[in-house]
């Protein structure tokens, strides 16, 4: 059995999770096996409109031909159709985010017809993994996890939104350790299942990085006395951004020494801090709002240094953050704060920054130390941090770890 079915709410590679999967599927590939991902959800026009191979379910004897089908390399893609408007329509809908009984029926389904070696669950519900557990120890299929959120519980979130928070704690501590393995996203998740007796393996995010970079010909700004921060991302409520704002405009009170390219938001997310210049170029910050995933790596490239502050909380310990990956393996160190997250794999002016708070005070003081280094110390730094990243984010160095989880298959 050559076949994988792994169970998502993401689907092709246009977002953090999709590039994670597509990313563990190109390993399992590199095994002998063929992906075909279950996008537990449905189709959108992001998807439609992607540029990616459509499949047609008449040329497959096991795709369902209500649903949509994509190809990459060996790895296909099935989404749920539309879903129909109306209050009929919503209600199933929410009835099926609590049963996740249709969800069950089609992973059997597909099951039935292509005879998996393994199914793996990407940060699935308790519903649909309590299921699923009983039918492939009956049906000889193994059952894996891909584990990367431990969602935090908040008055202000919806029903759906509580529901999804109750499912994952429930499922993270009650079932995922009676499974046949577990990746783990980070650290922590890592030292969590270890301590249930799980079969765990961990795999940070992962990405192709170039070899051999020569960081010092990057495309930097022309000014050079300039140090270049950067934030890839949306803040909503996990990121903190503002101290650092509010430091490096304290630092520019007598002209830009020191920049920050803001990516993902504009301009009017600013609007809401009173205590926020909100002469944001004439301060040196720059907000490009939302661009492309190369635009993005492009401003990237042009940093110094990126930035990376979150709140000392569970999802940001159990979690890892895709942009310190990226940034790092393209020779960009990040500044973060200490809470033992993503932070862990910085060594303090090594191939990054530590701080021990968010305070707009200590910030300052860190801005001005940094402007100071010389050339060769940042160049240092950058290639300290590549090394890090091509050690730990590329995808051809995690295969052992995967071989590891699927000890019993011989390729």
């Amino acid at each position: 059995m050559r076949n994988i079915l792994y169970i998502s709410r993401a689907g092709l590679p246009i977002s953090a999770a999709g590039l994670r999967i597509f990313n563990i599927g190109t390993i399992l590939e590199n095994l002998g096996f063929d992906v075909h991902y279950l996008a537990n959800r449905r189709i959108t026009n992001k998807e439609l409109d992607s540029t990616y191979e459509k499949l047609d379910s008449k040329d497959s004897t096991f795709l369902d031909n209500s649903e949509h089908h994509f190809r990459i390399d060996n790895k296909i893609y099935s989404y749920l159709p539309k879903q129909k408007n109306g209050k009929i329509a919503s209600i199933k809908e929410m009835l099926e985010l609590v049963s996740s009984q249709k969800a069950y029926k089609r992973v059997v389904s597909y099951c039935e017809k292509e005879k998996p070696y393994a199914v793996f669950l990407y940060n699935e519900s308790y519903e649909l993994t309590k299921k699923l557990i009983g039918y492939c120890k009956k049906n000889n299929i193994k059952l894996f996890a891909d584990v990367t959120e431990w969602y935090e519980m908040d008055k202000n979130k919806n029903f759906a939104e509580k529901f999804v928070v109750h499912s994952t704690e429930k499922r993270i501590t009650k079932l995922d350790h009676t499974l046949d393995g577990i990746i783990a996203i980070s650290n922590y998740f890592e030292d969590y299942y270890k301590s249930k007796g799980a079969n765990v393996v961990r795999i940070p995010p992962l990405m192709e990085i170039e070899k051999d970079l020569e960081i010092e010909k990057h495309e930097y700004y022309e000014d050079k006395s300039v140090l270049n921060f950067v934030y890839a991302g949306s803040p909503g409520g996990k990121d903190i951004l503002i101290p650092f704002v509010k430091a490096l405009q304290t630092v520019n009170k007598d002209g830009i020494k020191a920049r920050l390219d803001v990516v993902g938001i504009d301009e009017k997310y600013f609007d809401r801090f009173e205590d926020v210049d909100k002469n944001l170029k004439e301060t040196g910050v720059v907000a490009h709002g939302r661009l492309s995933h190369e635009e993005t790596l492009n401003v990237v490239k042009r940093a110094d240094f990126g930035i990376l502050f979150r709140h000392n909380k569970r999802y940001a310990k159990a979690g890892f953050s895709t942009k310190l990956a990226e940034c790092m393996s393209v020779g960009v160190p990040m500044m973060c704060n200490k809470i033992g997250g993503s932070d862990l794999c910085i060594e303090h002016m090594l191939n990054g920054v530590l701080t021990e708070t968010t305070r707009v005070d200590e910030l300052v003081n860190v801005i001005e130390t940094l402007m100071k280094m010389s050339k060769k110390e940042l160049l240092d730094i950058k290639n300290n941090a590549y090394k890090y990243g091509l050690e730990s984010f590329d995808i051809g160095t995690h295969e052992c770890d995967v071989k590891k989880l699927m000890c019993d298959y011989e390729v």
